[in-house]
């Protein structure tokens, strides 16, 4: 609330009898498990309470999202909100600035919310205080510190200010993310929503490619046809990369037009209720030589053999193994980009690359695909001629009984008319 400004009726309805219908894209009981997963968790880490406040976490947890996180700004205006949860207690608490109030009521399915004093360095005092009293400060707490929320100066502040209280602070950033990582039923479902969003993306990216229009306009399209089929923001900006500009993976929409004889690479992540999925295609403005096409041809044929040794339990030794024998006998091992995959699941801005990664060249230990797991499949190559990179990444999700990719847009190379 503004320092020193009267309530005036307008605002003080909202404050007290705003009423909106809830949006949460789960239902409670879907909250509850979550909950009692996280305390599971947070006992095996030897965590008492557990104070979460990174996007994710926070949206994870209760469902909250928001267009802004004070992820910068002025020094003063402290990222002070958060969700706790305490091992001996069902149900967490939201905390969060008084401008937000309406913001939680439809988005959050929190029942303890507690306000505090705004955005200045005593929203940290207010929370701390807040636990203190309830008890929760009486052992170890987590917080979340491997993220871009909180900034370290607020994450300082609020660690001493929790052991002042005479609380253990330790690092619970794995024990958060962890929790995510097995995706229920309803949220794999939601994923493959997200996937059916990303193959709208690039169906209508498809449609706008051609010689004499703008990267720009061909990302405004694929925005456009996303949101009309229910997508959200995702959280990177998507890359539309034509010409010489294909030579890089993350690079950003420009103006520059898209010519004959160009590859055009564009990378998609279709987002429902926060959940991505990821893909990307090689376009080509015009027939290509037959040797680019061929080396497309061999990038993508990787889909159809990963495809196969997908599983539930899968290793990532096993699969990195299957791939690095695959590009080894088509001739492309030692002209890639990368080669490998990332966890997938809810991302805020500034990204949605999650917790685990496989990767060739790197030895991914006993890493196994498990049920309830979502990941990429990412394989970038350089073109022969100078024509750029040629990208092929696909999602694909893990269940009790079957593992597989979940695009519908086939991987192959796709030729526009010049």
């Amino acid at each position: 609330m503004t320092e020193g400004a009267g309530l005036g009726p307008n605002k003080r309805w909202y404050l007290e009898r705003f009423d909106p219908p809830k949006e949460a894209p789960f239902p409670v009981e879907e909250y509850r498990e979550r909950w009692s997963r996280t305390r599971a968790a947070m006992q095996e880490a030897g965590v008492d309470c557990l104070i979460a406040s990174t996007p994710e976490s926070m949206c994870y947890l209760t469902g909250y999202a928001a267009e802004w996180y004070q992820g910068n700004g002025p020094r003063d205006w402290v990222p002070g909100s958060c969700v706790a949860l305490h091992v001996d207690h069902d149900e967490p608490i939201q905390f969060d600035d008084p401008e937000e109030v309406t913001l939680i009521r439809f988005t959050s399915v929190a029942s303890d919310v507690r306000i505090g004093p705004g955005l200045g360095w005593e929203m940290l005092d207010f929370v701390v205080g807040e636990l203190a009293a309830l008890g929760w400060l009486r052992g170890t707490v987590g917080v979340e510190r491997r993220t871009a929320r909180p900034r370290p100066d607020v994450a300082a502040y609020l660690d001493a200010a929790l052991e002042r209280a005479g609380a253990r602070v330790l690092d619970a950033t794995g024990v958060a993310r962890g929790v995510r990582r097995r995706k229920s039923a309803r949220e794999l479902a939601v994923v493959r929503e997200a996937q059916r969003v990303a193959d709208v993306g690039l169906a209508a990216a498809r449609e706008a490619m051609a010689p004499g229009v703008t990267e720009l306009e061909v990302y405004g399209e694929m925005i456009r046809a996303m949101a009309a089929a229910g997508g959200e923001v995702a959280a990177i900006p998507l890359p539309v990369l034509s010409g010489y500009r294909a030579s890089t993976v993350h690079g950003l929409a420009s103006r520059r037009r898209i010519e004959p004889g160009d590859i055009v690479n564009v990378d998609v992540c279709g987002v429902v209720a926060r959940y991505h999925a990821n893909t990307a295609r090689c376009f080509s403005i015009g027939e290509p030589s037959p040797a680019v096409r061929e080396a497309v041809a061999h990038v993508t044929g990787a889909v159809a053999v990963v495809a196969e040794v997908l599983r539930p339990g899968l290793p990532a030794r096993e699969l990195l193994g299957t791939v690095e024998r695959y590009y080894r006998e088509v001739g492309l091992l030692g002209d890639e980009w990368w080669i490998g995959g990332y966890e997938l699941g809810i991302a805020f801005p500034p990204d949605w690359v999650g917790d685990r990664f496989y990767e060739l060249g790197t030895d991914p230990g006993e890493e196994a695909l498990l049920p309830g797991d979502v990941w990429n499949y990412e394989a970038n190559f350089y073109l022969p001629e100078g024509k750029g990179l040629a990208l092929c990444i696909n999602t694909f999700a893990v269940e009790e009984e079957r593992a597989g990719f979940l695009q519908a847009t086939p991987p192959d190379l796709v030729v526009i008319e010049a």
